[in-house]
């Protein structure tokens, strides 16, 4: 097991209280992941024969398995695999847009798309009949995610390459969902590995939470009235994760709610018994009831990694500053059309 810095870990004993201490503590490889398949190109019953009889694998849902991390190995290594026939990630990242509320949603925008595992998952839960618009403004990302799409048939979708915070200036009240899965600290690589741990800072989170407000506060002008964005990290300081919410609703107060997960999330066997309550304080900041109870903080220990999720509800039209010069992205609803850009 690495042995951490102590300034890093002063730092988040700080910011996360003792009582949460546990959440940087290194987990070394008994992690575990979801695999799902993918619609029309695998089923479960095909996944399951797959998987080597002694691997420690559960069946979640009617498209998902946990399995553990040396099964993660064997399945990275198929064919099956490299053809785009299920996709592996992180047990939180699967759970949040299972459970995404879609209702009658027209098409979604992916704020900060790559590697593209989220907005796959949300086109195949539209069944790759409403798009999905997916936007990384890292050119060498965004390189690497058309290669994803390609691999799992949905190189369809646009993908767009533009700052995410600035969304806005090009709409505004518009977008029917909006994924802000934004970039954070992601201490679960910082924990398992000692050289990444020494080259971190406590003003890496400051700088990471101010860029992930500004994202927030781009897709909440662009999203439409009635319509929700969900925000994620893979965090755990809370700095990047409640103190975001926070400060948003400090600043748009009665024209955003934060709305609560679905029963069905609830009922999940994967959330059963696990303690999802988000931090009630940080540097003698209380965040609030309604973040406490509306959003959603996966530990480490219950589910192989951190992350952190809440889904927020526009209530009334806001205006940026800014002029918006509207922008159109067209897309290709024939499946092997090429991903067009704007």
């Amino acid at each position: 097991m690495p042995v951490l810095p102590e300034d890093f870990k002063s730092f988040y004993c700080g910011v996360l209280g003792v009582d949460q201490a546990s959440e940087i503590e290194p987990l070394g490889e008994k992690t575990s992941k979801v695999v799902r398949i993918i619609p029309f190109r695998f089923s479960i019953d095909d996944l399951l024969s797959l998987i080597p009889k002694d691997s420690d694998c559960t069946v979640i849902s009617d498209d998902a398995v946990i399995i553990d991390s040396g099964t993660v190995h064997f399945l990275s290594r198929t064919a099956e695999f490299a053809d785009g026939k299920f996709y592996i990630l992180s047990i939180p990242s699967y759970l949040v847009i299972r459970y995404l509320p879609i209702g009658n949603v027209s098409y979604a925008l992916d704020l900060c798309a790559a590697p593209g595992g989220k907005g796959l998952h949300l086109f195949d839960r539209f069944q790759r009949k409403k798009p999905v618009i997916l936007n990384e403004p890292s050119q060498a990302r965004r390189k690497k995610m058309l290669s994803v799409l390609k691999t799992y048939g949905a190189d369809c979708l646009a993908v767009i390459g533009i700052e995410g915070g600035r969304i806005c200036r090009f709409v505004v009240n518009e977008i029917p969902l909006i994924i802000v899965d934004a970039p954070c600290s992601g201490e679960a690589g910082l924990i398992s590995d000692r050289r990444k741990a020494n080259r971190w800072s406590k003003n890496q989170t400051y700088q990471l939470a101010k860029r992930q407000f500004a994202l927030l506060c781009g897709a909440l002008y662009a999203v439409s009235v009635g319509a929700t964005i969900l925000y994620s990290t893979c965090a755990v300081s809370p700095m990047e994760n409640e103190g975001v919410i926070y400060r948003l609703i400090e600043r748009f107060g009665d024209a955003i709610e934060l709305i609560d997960w679905p029963t069905d999330f609830w009922k999940s066997s994967v959330v059963q018994g696990a303690n999802l309550k988000p931090i009630e304080m940080s540097d003698n900041k209380r965040f609030g009831s309604k973040i406490v109870n509306s959003a959603l903080r996966f530990r480490a220990c219950d589910f192989g990694e951190p992350f952190f999720a809440c889904l927020i509800k526009k209530i009334r039209p806001i205006y940026p500053k800014r002029e918006v010069r509207p922008c159109s992205v067209r897309y290709a609803s024939n499946r092997n059309g090429a991903g067009y850009r704007v």
